[in-house]
């Protein structure tokens, strides 16, 4: 395997050097001011200066996020209108081969005010669009153009509401001496990549994430809003006795939006103001101040969105699996998440979701109180809508949808499914009828509870980490919601049993075969709820060694306590083999300063047939 990784390698290296023998571009902060900058020829591009993205800065709060018109193709503009439908989802698109990005000591990130209104971006996007198609919360065209025979080097790649790099089906990518700080979901996520070079990076998440992820759902819906007020649509909502129409409801946002805005980046307030603006408070209020969904360090997974279970190799086409992965010298430093799981509303085992594939949320709590905010609960498990400004306008566009008020829209609407018996729920102004049942171990967009993880390898095919560490890893999670019940899976695409959201790994290996890491270590991981692991060697994974790896303090289960939900007792766990797992080679490992909630295990050896030396 080392020797066809040499060959791989070198291969690349010719292919950079052509690179840097292209044309050279210089980068300024004016290059940004209007947009995301589109590399689609080969050349070598460098930083000129510090860039902060923030485009279209001085329009109102709830436009900031989205490209004017006239910037769009479709009006002699340069940027893709499905594309660029949701908005500027990146400072620097990369769809060209032979790229070098040499970020010459110098920092580019995503501005705080276009963090708070573009919850959806990367700093560096490696492909014309950020999923593949028929992927994602909407609909960004038909085909990818994925980079290949890039270079990101040297610098800094700061804020981002999500990633720092991400990309789809790329093709020999090095990243090489790039810090990444204050990223809110990972530094790097590739999906599908064959040929990936990571080395001399660290990374470290942010921790003054100021709003949940409802607030995006507020922010992207308000486009269907916007069509049902132009397009003259008569269609109301009926809440608590009163009709909202969808011009009162699309004001009700844009103004919970300038209310955020202003407390928090014009006033420059730590949280929104919980007397001047109490009801955006209570929805919005990201109490821990870190992503309220999963956090990840370096992740690598096979082709399409992370978003699912921990992958079973054999069920991955084989085309489509990540390849020849090398990750050296890279360093998590710091990483911090507080999974806030959503419950949703069960339809045919499936959750209900808007438009943008953002669950219909009637579980919001008060973040003082804890007081239920959208639903009330009678003594016989029967559900009052009281609704909330984001719930309602999710509801109102559904029933607008309903009575073919989007027909003439170019609108994606296909992922909307909230049924007609929901409206008629909370319409009715009365407790539910029938008993609702719930989907539970998701985040807002319905993406899969998985924790805090320092690095991912998902669906991988020949993986090699060596000195790398993933410490102050924490998880500040609390235990599942018991409205499911004592569930074994209850998202339709876990592959593990339980609720997944609070647990911590360093390090994970899922789905993967021919992985080895040498001289790798994990410290001071913590999950507050859940289990903690170093290293967690997952379903079918095969041919995987690790070697001279250690795990330190470690602790699980502090703030621990039993419910009727399918939490397991907490574990600390240094090295963890899963039972289908196979031909694992644990050779000088070792783990100390460990403590559980229910123990602590050294090695757990759930297969049974792991080499232990």
């Amino acid at each position: 395997m080392e020797k066809a990784m040499f060959k791989y390698f070198l291969y690349l290296s010719l292919m950079f050097f052509s690179a840097l023998c292209a044309k050279t571009t210089y980068l300024f902060q004016k290059d940004f001011d209007q947009g995301t900058y589109l590399i689609d020829q080969p050349g070598t591009y460098i930083l000129a200066e510090e860039i902060t993205f923030n485009p279209q800065h001085g329009r109102k709060p709830y436009e900031v996020a989205q490209v004017s018109p006239s910037q769009l193709k479709s009006n002699g503009g340069k940027y893709d209108d499905q594309a660029f439908g949701l908005g500027f989802f990146a400072a620097i698109v990369i769809q060209a081969s032979d790229v070098t990005l040499d970020l010459n000591q110098k920092t580019i990130q995503q501005s705080k005010e276009h963090a708070l209104l573009q919850r959806f971006f990367s700093v560096i996007e490696l492909a014309n669009v950020p999923f593949i198609p028929g992927e994602g919360p909407h609909h960004f065209g038909p085909k990818i153009v994925s980079a290949s025979k890039v270079l990101i080097k040297n610098g800094k790649i700061g804020r981002s509401s999500h990633q720092g790099i991400h990309g789809n089906g790329n093709r020999f990518i090095s990243i090489e001496d790039v810090d990444f700080e204050d990223f809110e979901v990972a530094a790097v996520s590739l999906n599908g990549v064959d040929g990936l070079r990571i080395k001399n990076c660290t990374a470290k998440s942010r921790e003054d994430v100021l709003v949940l992820g409802i607030f995006a759902t507020t922010q992207f819906i308000l486009p269907y809003l916007d069509y049902l007020v132009e397009s003259g649509s008569q269609t109301t909502l009926r809440v608590d006795g009163k009709e909202i129409s969808p011009i009162e409801m699309r004001n009700k946002l844009r103004q919970a939006i300038l209310n955020v805005h202003e407390d928090l980046i014009v006033k420059n307030k730590p949280t929104i103001d919980k007397f001047a603006h109490p009801e955006e408070y209570e929805l919005f209020h990201n109490a821990a101040g870190v992503i309220d969904g999963n956090c990840y360090g370096f992740l690598v997974n096979f082709y399409g969105q992370a978003v699912g279970g921990f992958p079973i190799y054999h069920q991955i086409p084989e085309d489509k699996r990540a390849k020849n992965i090398t990750i050296q010298n890279t360093h998590v430093k710091r990483l911090k998440g507080k999974i806030n799981e959503i419950v949703a509303i069960n339809h045919e085992n499936d959750a209900l979701v808007d438009p943008l594939n953002a669950i219909f949320q009637i579980h919001n709590t008060h973040p003082d109180t804890k007081e239920n905010l959208s639903i009330l609960i009678d003594a016989d498990g029967n559900f009052l809508y009281k609704g909330n400004m984001a719930s309602n306008a999710q509801a109102l566009v559904a029933k607008a949808l309903k009575n073919g008020d989007f027909k003439q829209s170019k609108l994606d609407l296909s992922r909307s499914n909230i049924t007609p018996e929901v409206i008629d729920w909370i319409e009715s102004g009365t407790h539910s009828t029938q008993k609702l049942t719930f989907i539970c171990n998701s985040d807002s967009q319905f993406h899969l509870n998985k924790g805090v993880i320092g690095f991912k390898i998902d669906g991988a095919y020949q993986a090699t980490l060596d000195n790398t560490t993933a410490e102050n890893i924490i998880n500040l999670s609390e235990r599942g919601s018991s409205l499911c019940g004592m569930y074994t899976k209850s998202n339709p695409s876990a592959t593990l049993d339980g609720c997944g959201g609070p647990r911590t790994r360093g390090y994970s290996i899922a789905g993967s075969n021919h992985v080895s890491l040498r001289n790798c270590s994990a410290s001071h991981l913590v999950a507050l709820c859940g289990t903690a692991t170093g290293f967690d060697i997952i379903n079918d994974s095969s041919n995987v060694l690790l070697q001279n790896c250690a795990v330190t303090d470690v602790l699980a289960g502090e703030k621990f306590e039993r419910n009727h939900a399918p939490n397991e007792p907490p574990m600390a766990i240094g090295f963890r083999i899963g039972p289908s797992a196979h031909d694992i080679a644990l050779i000088g490992v070792h783990a100390s300063k460990m403590k559980g909630f229910s123990g602590e295990e050294i090695v757990l050896d759930e297969s049974s047939r792991a080499q232990l030396k």
